[in-house]
């Protein structure tokens, strides 16, 4: 099954929704319990599985951009702005 983080688009509202959960209690939960807001919960993930990615010799040539939107960010600007 794919991770859902490598859903572009996603939002905390379909991730409240898929787990039952109001929006308002899970930001809450991410907030106390993880430290992070929903945004950086998912883009540490993506960032991962980039730099996954990267390391991986099977990647054969496939570009910085293209691992960026198969790990979900919806550009190669924002995935710039967040690896910092």
């Amino acid at each position: 099954a794919e991770a859902l983080y490598t859903q572009s688009g996603l939002s905390l509202p379909q991730v409240a929704q898929r787990l039952g959960l109001g929006t308002h209690q899970l930001s809450e939960r991410l907030n106390t319990v993880i430290g992070k807001s929903f945004s950086e919960y998912i883009n540490a993930h993506r960032v991962a599985a980039v730099c996954h990615r990267l390391a991986d010799p099977s990647t054969g040539k496939l570009s910085l951009a293209a691992i960026a939107l198969e790990a979900g960010f919806q550009n190669k600007a924002t995935f710039n702005q967040v690896f910092k």
